[in-house]
């Protein structure tokens, strides 16, 4: 199908645009037929293409078609009916996520303080078990941000939070380490700024920021200001400040506790900071707490630890007389007579 061709091919009809921008655009297509609903991938005629883009092109297609985990967007095959015609650059089809992408969730008037706790033990466990899969298989992402996490509705009133876009993806070389600049400024890593090499603790970074956003409704470090700013003022911070906010006097101030409002409880904001203030070190060698050894074999210690406080069993008790909520966490060992001494 040529490039220039909408509305319908045989049993495929084109019902939306999903996104478009300097690659191309991503249309949302649906099958007569079946009902199938599935997301095309176009990018430029190659000779209206910068060279960097088109490797960026050749890159994704190439990554997407050997990735296969839940939360990371899956390729499908390019149906018959809607393949390029000959000369034309190769289409990448995925599968569709209703739900649209993180940014229009973090968006919505109930999210302003940060997104239900539910919800960020869905994401940060997804999301988190995403990162770790492209990381074993010798990729980075480089452009972790709300825009790229979408949303896929499934049984049991859950979501599945999924990586797209992997235009920006690196495979690691035998050094692991790369020095292209690339990525969304927002979530970008400091030594990404000043042009140093750099490796996959780069999406510990990005990741660490989205979570951040995700509890409490703003990005950690001074949200507003230009990127020179920015990076002179942020790289004062000590190794544990998880914030930089300007106060009313617009005097910055460091914090290493997350702020309130947020709907956490108070046993899971405690652990996320801790984990936060890994994610978020400035000396990328640092960031991430480095390889422990676990049974099995080795893993980073950000991604152990997801796992350790997922696996918590949070105790809410209702405190009647402070009409509040209390929150411990607990084993499953624990007795009722004991629930009572708390």
């Amino acid at each position: 199908m040529s490039s220039d061709q909408v509305g319908e091919t045989g049993t495929w009809r084109q019902k939306q645009i999903l996104g478009q921008g300097g690659f191309g655009c991503v249309d949302l297509w649906y099958n007569e037929e079946t009902g199938e609903h599935i997301a095309i991938k176009r990018c430029k005629l190659k000779d209206d293409m910068r060279e960097k883009m088109w490797e960026h092109w050749k890159m994704e297609v190439y990554i997407m078609g050997k990735l296969n985990h839940d939360n990371v967007i899956k390729a499908v095959t390019v149906p018959l009916q809607l393949e390029p015609d000959v000369g034309e650059p190769p289409v990448l089809a995925m599968e569709f996520c209703e739900g649209g992408d993180l940014r229009k969730v973090l968006n919505l008037p109930g999210n302003c303080y940060g997104l239900p706790e539910r919800e960020i033990r869905q994401l940060v466990t997804g999301v988190g078990s995403a990162i770790e899969y492209l990381h074993s298989n010798r990729i980075i992402h480089r452009d972790l941000k709300p825009e790229n996490i979408v949303l896929k509705h499934v049984e049991d009133n859950r979501t599945l939070y999924k990586i797209i876009d992997l235009g920006y993806a690196k495979e690691l070389d035998i050094n692991s380490i790369c020095e292209s600049f690339v990525g969304t400024v927002p979530y970008l890593a400091p030594e990404l700024f000043i042009s140093k090499p750099y490796s996959k603790t780069v999406d510990y970074w990005s990741f660490g920021s989205l979570v951040f956003e995700c509890i409490s409704g703003f990005r950690p470090f001074l949200p507003t200001a230009p990127p020179v700013e920015w990076h002179s003022e942020v790289c004062k911070k000590s190794p544990d400040d998880i914030s930089a906010q300007y106060d009313e006097n617009k005097q910055i101030k460091f914090s290493k506790k997350l702020p309130l409002p947020n709907q956490l409880c108070k046993p899971l904001q405690n652990y996320f900071e801790q984990w936060l203030r890994l994610m978020l070190r400035w000396d990328p060698k640092a960031r991430g707490g480095g390889i422990i050894q676990v049974v099995g074999g080795e893993r980073s210690k950000c991604f152990y630890l997801i796992e350790q406080i997922m696996a918590l069993t949070i105790l809410h008790i209702l405190h009647v007389e402070a009409n509040s909520i209390l929150s411990y966490p607990v084993n499953n060992h624990i007795q009722l007579p004991i629930c009572k001494k708390l």
